[in-house]
């Protein structure tokens, strides 16, 4: 019996032997992966051919499109126009975004978050937030609309209708050997922002000991292929590579982390935490065309409004 062109056999066959998929054979494999019809034997034998063999700009735009159309999407920058979202590859004591968010809200300039939770040795900003008794992250796209009007920020963390495709995907990398393959990490990491659909993206790729990446030149390819491959996508991006070599701030751990956050949005703070904060909001300013100075995002912290933003 010979197997048909877009049959898993087919398909699996052809990336095994290095040949460049077509775009309607990367749409059948997140099609599979969404409805069933590829088992987790053929999904696995997918992930571990594109790592070995690679994708190439074109295979992981298609990978990225489909598993990003594969469920909800909320463009939100249709709702509310210039809004933005950042994205860290993680580290230990990274509570970047929990100050980000509320400084750029205090500074006019709409934050949506998708946000993840924990992931090997780094904890997820969801957790972290979470530790606040009462708060909720699970929402949907009519409150997050909202909360972007009211406060100006929004944090929430995937539904089960966001990129159904990715958290099968993602599932089986984790116990395949394929989590650092960079295509299907800018495949994952871009088809949830595509769906919450924010103008402008900006990517923290952490590299040094401490990160998912410890190479520098590897973490500088991550950085370079998800900003192509997003405005390739119609989006505005930018990646700053920032260090990991040890813990960042001076706390580890939920709770500790959000009254590590209190304190910076008080003028307080690591200086070495401020600084990658700062410098990713000074980028991000710049992308959305706003020209406000590293003195201003301070006196939004002095004044006390970027905390204000994060206790609403």
């Amino acid at each position: 019996m010979i197997a048909s062109e877009d049959s898993p056999y087919r398909i699996l066959e052809r990336k095994r032997d290095g040949c460049v998929l077509e775009e309607s054979e990367i749409q059948a494999v997140v099609d599979g992966a969404t409805d069933g019809s590829w088992d987790d034997s053929q999904i696995s034998a997918f992930l571990m051919a594109a790592t070995i063999r690679g994708l190439n700009a074109e295979e992981t735009r298609s990978l990225t499109v489909a598993m990003y159309e594969s469920g909800e999407r909320w463009d939100l920058s249709a709702a509310v126009p210039g809004v933005v979202d950042k994205h860290s590859t993680g580290g230990v004591g990274d509570k970047v975004s929990m100050i980000l968010a509320p400084l750029l809200a205090a500074c006019g300039v709409p934050v949506a978050k998708l946000t993840g939770r924990g992931l090997g040795h780094t904890g997820g900003t969801a957790d972290k937030l979470e530790s606040i008794p009462g708060l909720r992250l699970n929402i949907d796209r009519k409150r997050a609309v909202e909360l972007l009007g009211d406060v100006g920020m929004v944090v929430t963390v995937a539904s089960a209708e966001i990129a159904p495709a990715d958290k099968r995907l993602y599932a089986l990398r984790d116990v395949t050997a394929t989590v650092e393959s960079l295509p299907l990490v800018v495949s994952s990491i871009l088809s949830k922002k595509l769906a919450l659909g924010a103008s402008n993206l900006i990517f923290d790729v952490k590299t040094g000991n401490g990160a998912f990446f410890a190479d520098e030149m590897e973490a500088s390819s991550l950085a370079t292929l998800l900003v192509r491959t997003a405005k390739a996508l119609g989006r505005n991006a930018s990646a700053l590579v920032t260090d990991m070599s040890q813990p960042l701030g001076n706390w580890s751990g939920s709770s500790c982390e959000v009254i590590e956050v209190l304190d910076c949005l008080g003028g307080g703070g690591d200086a070495a935490l401020m600084e990658v904060t700062l410098s990713l909001c000074e980028q991000l300013l710049a992308q959305a065309g706003q020209a406000v100075e590293r003195q201003t995002l301070l006196e939004k912290i002095s004044s006390g409004e970027a905390r204000e933003r994060f206790e609403r």
